[in-house]
């Protein structure tokens, strides 16, 4: 018997609205009882369960809008950071979409995911020889968040790989995730008018720039930024432009032609450039600037061959000629920008800068060659070189972390201690080492290159697509990735989550392009060439 339709409504209207009173009801009952956590997870639970109804295998849009977001929701009874769980609720989703046959892909194992297992097992290994939280040769280490950050990156890519989706979504997904930079930009921004709100903002989300609310600048983990104490107002760097300017420049120089951001009769993108770049000086970073300008060059490579990356390369060096030509005269860069800018050689500054600003970046430099000199060449940082002490610190860098924590990072010398126990070394290698050894450094590049290598060959692949600008805004960070490793400011806790996110972005975008592929093939077939449709011959009974 087949229920009246209108009969199967009501019920619907019914169920929810019942659903809803005691939903109230519970939500009224844990707010009296001061359970603000409880709440606050009883809501994402709620919020998940209706975008799995609703957007069903779509839903694997909200591991990459999330990914760039380190930052937890301390409300939550669950210490984990808002990408985490963005992975969450899309592994959940996609899980379920498994079992009721709605995604129905099985993923092709190929070369470039047993380099990422093969990492993955050797973290593992890492692991298991330096357990974090457990007593090993009578001293306890703590601090094992990037192996929960690396479960969570496999749970990403074995999510992501399963799927694809229609060009104009994955053209889409890359827009949602600058979308979503840019609204937590802005509400960094409220933060800097309002500084009250700064308390209840940090309950929803810890990754707040907070240098402007209470004069401290802190990243995207929310640990304060080395050396911001040792800087006054006028001379420290604003840390609130540093991701904004960065997914600005990638969105921009995936999205257009690099050298039209630089026409002026194209006002809104040579505007959006404009401020990109302006947000990237005051940042003070000498590094996002260089990532800027790989995104520029990749950029017009892959649109237009070497011929436009040589152009470009000339328009570049013009560009910041031309800034630096007005200080000092027209203008007067802030210190930050010019600490941004003392990474451009002697011969190519038109202008002296602040000696205080080359100072600044030439000293920076010096303080992680000692670094890294001291943690290569004794046993004070790092024990096994070979095969690494994992993630983590032992007891006494805990009790010396502690110290140099009380002191402040005043001096160079107090900031090279504090990092470097910590195992921030401000180098991929030099990291990897500390955590992997020197075996695990390998296993690192095996990945990476041919990361990059295939990166490399989908967007050509994808050239002339609707998949194409998404594919440059994935896949350009992961060209340049190697050599944003190796030499400018890399680190084992991120590489080995971006290498998977990114395979498994790639993985989605190949079978996407795979999709389009065969229904473009079906358009353009000739009608004689399909099958024809079956007929049934119907007998007339006179």
């Amino acid at each position: 018997m087949q229920l009246d339709p209108r009969f199967q409504e009501r019920i619907a209207v019914i169920v929810t609205v019942v659903v809803g009173i005691l939903g109230a009801i519970m939500i009224g009952k844990m707010t009296a009882q001061g359970q603000t956590g409880a709440i606050a997870l009883l809501v994402f639970g709620a919020a998940g369960v209706a975008s799995l109804l609703h957007f069903r295998e779509r839903v694997w849009v909200i591991i990459p809008v999330l990914w760039p977001f380190y930052g937890a929701v301390q409300i939550l009874p669950l210490p984990f950071a808002l990408k985490d769980l963005g992975v969450m609720v899309g592994f959940s989703a996609i899980v379920v979409c498994i079992a009721l046959k709605i995604v129905r892909r099985k993923p092709r194992f190929v070369y470039l995911d047993a380099l990422l297992y093969l990492n993955a097992i050797w973290l593992l290994i890492a692991f298991i020889r330096n357990p974090v939280g457990f007593l090993v040769s009578d001293s306890e280490r703590v601090g094992g968040r990037p192996y929960v950050s690396a479960i969570f990156a496999m749970l990403a890519y074995w999510t992501l790989c399963r799927l694809d989706a229609p060009g104009e979504l994955i053209r889409r997904s890359a827009k949602y995730v600058f979308g979503a930079v840019i609204v937590v930009f802005l509400l960094n921004v409220v933060l800097v008018f309002v500084p009250a709100l700064a308390g209840v903002a940090s309950q929803f989300y810890s990754g707040f720039d907070m240098y402007f609310v209470d004069g401290t600048s802190a990243d995207m983990s929310g640990m304060p930024s080395a050396g911001a104490a040792a800087l006054d107002a006028g001379t420290a760097r604003i840390e609130l432009f540093r991701d904004i300017g960065k997914y600005s420049c990638i969105f921009l120089c995936a999205y257009f032609f690099p050298p039209t951001l630089l026409n002026p009769m194209k006002w809104k993108r040579s505007a959006g450039f404009l401020a990109t770049m302006i947000g990237l000086l005051l940042s003070g970073f000498r590094s996002f600037l260089i990532y800027a300008g790989a995104m520029f060059l990749l950029g017009s490579y892959y649109r237009k061959g070497w011929t436009s990356l040589l152009r470009s390369s000339g328009f570049g060096v013009l560009m910041v000629f031309l800034v630096m030509l007005g200080h000092g005269t027209i203008y007067e860069l802030p210190f930050a920008a010019q600490r941004a800018l003392a990474v451009v050689p002697k011969f190519l500054r038109p202008v002296a800068l602040d000696e205080r600003a080359i100072d600044a970046g030439t000293s920076s430099t010096d303080w992680r060659v000692d670094m890294w000199i001291l943690a290569l060449t004794t046993d004070k940082y790092i024990t096994d070189k070979v095969l690494g002490d994992g993630f983590g610190m032992t007891r006494m860098q805990i009790a010396a972390y502690q110290k140099a924590a009380t002191l402040g990072p005043i001096s160079h010398e107090d900031s090279q201690e504090h990092m470097a126990i910590s195992g921030e070394f401000h180098s991929g290698p030099v990291s990897s080492i500390r955590v992997v050894g020197i075996v695990g450094l390998l296993f690192v590049y095996v990945l990476i290159i041919p990361l990059a290598i295939h990166a490399t060959r989908l967007i050509k692949r994808t050239k002339g697509t609707p998949l194409f600008e998404a594919t440059l805004f994935f896949c350009m960070p992961v060209v340049f990735e190697p050599f944003w490793y190796t030499f400018v400011f890399g680190g084992h806790p991120a590489v080995i989550p971006f290498a998977a996110f990114s395979l498994g972005m790639m993985k989605l975008i190949e079978n996407s392009l795979e999709r389009y592929e065969v229904a473009q093939a079906v358009r353009s077939a000739p009608k004689s060439s399909l099958p024809e449709p079956r007929t049934t011959q119907i007998a007339v009974l006179k």
